[in-house]
Order: structure tokens, then sequence, then C-alpha cells
């Protein structure tokens, strides 16, 4: 066992350069729809964020897309809108804010070298999704939900999960905080005979609130995908097999995650500004990565932090670096 996280966290301010970058590309692209076209596909697009971020950042994000650079990025200073829209209707919200959180995340893609991502089952299968309480459905733990979020690997049961995570806060809460646990962390609690049993194609990973049911069979949880290697790991009891082996296997696993929460944990109370983008259990050539959860329980009324009074919402893109399914 080790007595630090080998979690590599890095946070990095927004520079004035690249603040003012993400405000002009905003105005200059308002209009554009960001959650059903993929803006990266637009050349123009492209070649702007190019032109306009820092080498600094650019190269950061560039390293973290080829799997060199932090498992995690918290990027402080990120221009978001003053003032948000006051509309009970979320819908509504998105449509009368303006598109600078919106670049702001498909810009850390391109920059990235990776694809925005969507999921069909998902409640909202657009690009950009939106990680806000919704009354109906205040009872599930997801991104529309208000309980805590166990942890988990984003999406780890479609064979095609993306490889980071990157989320925007544009309205905080006190006491509700992204969790992070590193994959490194929770493997070095396990005996190689156990990673070498969730290696086998022998599971089947069900989907989690907010989905529709959809579940991805015959996986293995260390899961090789050409140079990368994801870890499909649920805190909840969403992993399954009938192999006798592979039970005990599970069993080991969630000890294993139980036994890092108590020593490995990153927490990050997300405020207006704040960007964190992080490795989706993936790591490059080994097991490496997060998986992350929420903890605190969030209002279904509005707080007061930041300018006028907002319920906690958080902007989310899912970013695949390109890799071969074996």
């Amino acid at each position: 066992m080790i007595s630090t996280t080998q979690t590599r966290i890095i946070e990095f301010n927004c520079s004035s350069f690249d603040h003012n970058a993400i405000i002009n590309i905003a105005e200059e692209f308002q209009e554009f729809y960001f959650y059903n076209k993929e803006i990266i596909n637009e050349s123009s697009f492209v070649q702007k964020v190019i032109e306009s971020f820092s080498k600094p950042m650019q190269e950061i994000l560039g390293a973290m897309g080829k799997g060199s650079g932090p498992d995690v990025l918290i990027i402080k200073g990120i221009p978001v809108d003053i003032s948000l829209s006051t509309y009970d209707d979320l819908a509504e919200k998105v449509r009368n804010k303006s598109r600078q959180s919106e670049v702001a995340l498909s810009s850390f893609c391109v920059l990235m070298g990776g694809l925005l991502q969507r999921e069909e089952s998902s409640h909202q299968p657009g690009y950009i999704q939106q990680i806000h309480p919704l009354k109906s459905y205040k009872q599930e733990s997801s991104g529309r939900g208000a309980e805590p979020l166990p942890f988990h690997v984003e999406n780890a049961f479609i064979e095609d999960s993306p490889t980071f995570l990157a989320l925007v806060c544009l309205t905080g809460q006190k006491n509700v905080r992204t969790e992070l646990v590193g994959v490194k962390d929770i493997l070095s609690f396990l005996d190689e005979a156990t990673i070498n049993m969730l290696r086998r194609p022998i599971y089947t990973i069900r989907s989690a609130d907010g989905f529709k049911p959809k579940q991805l069979e015959n996986t293995p949880v260390i899961h090789v995908l050409d140079s990368w290697v994801l870890a499909r790991i649920y805190e909840e009891d969403r992993i399954h097999t009938s192999d006798p082996d592979g039970q005990m296997a599970i069993i080991n696993l969630k000890n294993a995650i139980n036994q890092a929460k108590s020593c490995y944990v990153t927490f990050v109370e997300l405020e207006p500004g704040t960007a964190v983008i992080f490795s989706n259990g993936m790591g490059r050539d080994t097991p490496a990565g997060v998986l992350h959860g929420r903890s605190g329980k969030i209002s279904l009324t509005p707080n007061n932090q930041g300018d006028i009074p907002m319920q906690r919402w958080l902007q989310r893109a899912c970013i695949k670096v390109p890799y071969t399914l074996n």
C-alpha cells in the first residue's frame, strides 16, 4: 500500500488571454446550437480555437489528450454568464444564456484532439449536457437528480465509453462537492490474481440512473482498448457475472473502492468559473484516470452563491480521444 495518492492533479489559472479568447469566440458563435450540432465539425471554429488560445493552455490540454498529462486538471477563472437567466424551466435557462461555457467545453475538446460524444440512451443525449436538479427526478443519483452520486466511470456500460469528462460550473452550492478517486489507488488494494480476473471478458455492466435500461455484456472490467486501458468500475452494484471467481473479484473490487475512499479521495467544491477535466477511468498503456462522484444533496430551491439566486448548475462534455475497440 502507498502513503500518497498516485493520481496526478494540476490546478491551472485561466489567463486573461484565454479568458478573452472564450468570450470573443462565444460572441462569434452565439447563434450556433451546440447541443444537437457538433461544433468541432465547423472548421472555422476549430481554426479560431487554435489561433486564439495560449501556448500553455494548448500544451497542457494536448498532453492530456495524448495520455501524458495529469489525470485531473482544475482550471480556475473560466468566464461564465453574468447574469444567468432566472427562468424556472431549465430549457429556457439554456436558451437565454450566452455560449461562453459551451465554447469553453468545446475548445477543451478541440485542444485535446478529441470528439464530443453523445449517448442516445441518456435523458439528455446532446453534445453538451446540463448537470442541474429537476424536481421530477430529485430522488435519482444522476445529473438531473439531487441525491449524492456514488463513484463511477461515466458510461462504463457502453462499449465506446468517453475518454475524458469536462465540467464547467455556472452556479455552485456550498457543501456539494465533486469527488474523485484514482483507479491506480483502487487497484493498489488488489492482488495480481484479482486484477487478472477483472481482465477477463466475463462481466455484464448495467446502466445507471438517468439512462434507459442498457447493458454491456461479455466485457472485461479492466479493458484494453488499443493503446488505452479503461477501468469499467462502478461503486454501485452494476457489475455482474455468473462465474464464481469473477463474483469474488467483484467483491474484492468493492472492498478496494472502500479502502481507497478512506485514504485517497480528492474533493472539489465547484464555484462559478471553475472547470474540471479528468480522465474517465482511462490510462495510456496502463490503468489510470479517476472515478468521480458527488457528495451532499443538491437543493431544489435557489441559493445565493453568485450574483443572483440560482440552483447548482454545471455543464458537461463527454470527450472521446479516438481509440480502437478490441
